[in-house]
């Protein structure tokens, strides 16, 4: 992160010179080249050199206010955090103390973000704020006399939802909204949030969740994996074979508008509530192995480049390529246009 210069002279001597964890603007070098921007040109009219780029460790925060600077003279700076969130991938956040694979929760997650604002600047600071009902991740200054940049704190509420979307993908509505600060009221960056926006007056950008939603599981956890292992091997026989049998038909089904657990318990002639029974042995519902297989599917046929998005959208029992567009995008970060294109 980074922040506005300040207006007088000590207090530019006392922060310009201040180092910057260099993930923050090699994220910002992949989008502007996303972008088709002279990314290259941009970095080395600020004094930073990107022959080298993976082997930078810091940046200067007068380089990083240059960056924005040079930036802004191509007419893009609005739109930077908009850019900087559909390139976003986990591994630009290798600042964390633990391992994001580490998360078991939701709420761990959050807490996991909250170091990775830390290691990047002391000029930023983060934190987590609940209620019954909603929570909150908070990116604000954590100095009086030296402001944050707005379009810093933007890019740091895309990267938060990022992180949330791309750890829970199996999750649908998990972010209930954004809220930004009054300086940040133009229609570039807030006509492109997935999620309604509320303005404050507090310099204060949030990330908010449901409260319910905190203790939401991640799958992906190695510790998850492991324990599923072991579950797993005290699994009747009868029951994985069922449980591979239910795998292929789904993929079988995958075009079927509205197929559902009903439609497959029948086909394995089980009833529905056996067929429940069953699934919970693996920690999964029906619903879950619909999705999860539709994402393996999609990402198969995507960089397979066989089909068009069209074609994909209609074999995985989309009604259409934008409703196939949204979902995938919800999933992966990416739309399948630009996932395609990153692979």
């Amino acid at each position: 992160m980074d922040a506005d210069v300040p207006s007088t002279v000590s207090e530019v001597t006392l922060y310009q010179n201040h180092k910057i964890k260099s993930n923050w603007v090699k994220l910002i070098f992949v989008a502007l080249k996303k972008q088709g921007l002279p990314a290259e040109d941009i970095f080395k009219d600020v004094g930073i050199c990107t022959d080298y780029i993976e082997n930078i460790s810091s940046v200067s925060q007068n380089e990083v206010i240059k960056l924005y600077q040079q930036i802004e003279l191509y007419g893009e700076l609005n739109q930077l955090p908009f850019y900087v969130g559909e390139v976003f991938q986990l591994h630009f956040i290798g600042l964390a103390k633990k391992s994001l694979e580490e998360v078991k929760t939701l709420n761990d997650l959050l807490e996991n973000m909250v170091t990775i604002t830390s290691n990047i600047t002391y000029l930023g600071k983060s934190k987590i704020e609940v209620n019954a009902e909603h929570t909150s991740i908070s990116f604000s200054s954590s100095t009086l006399d030296y402001k944050l940049h707005y379009i810093s704190l933007e890019i740091a509420v895309f990267v938060a939802c990022g992180i949330i979307e791309q750890v829970f993908p199996h999750l649908t509505g998990i972010i209930s909204n954004v809220v930004l600060d009054k300086a940040s009221r133009h229609s570039l960056v807030v006509n492109k949030f997935d999620y309604p926006v509320i303005y404050s007056d507090d310099g204060i950008y949030r990330v908010i969740v449901s409260s319910n939603a905190l203790v939401t599981k991640n799958i992906f956890s190695r510790s998850e994996q492991i324990a599923s292992l072991e579950k797993y091997q005290a699994i009747p026989r009868d029951d994985i074979r069922d449980y591979t049998v239910l795998e292929d038909i789904i993929v079988k089904n995958l075009n079927v508008h509205g197929f559902s657990v009903f439609n497959a318990a029948d086909m394995m002639n089980v009833s529905v509530k056996t067929l429940q029974r069953k699934l919970l042995k693996f920690n999964v519902n029906f619903s879950l192995m619909v999705h999860n297989t539709k994402l393996r599917r999609a990402i198969f046929l995507l960089k397979e480049n066989e089909l068009s998005i069209k074609q994909i959208s209609f074999e995985l029992g989309f009604l259409s390529p934008s409703s196939f567009s949204r979902a995938f995008k919800s999933w992966t970060g990416y739309s399948p246009s630009n996932y395609i294109e990153s692979t």
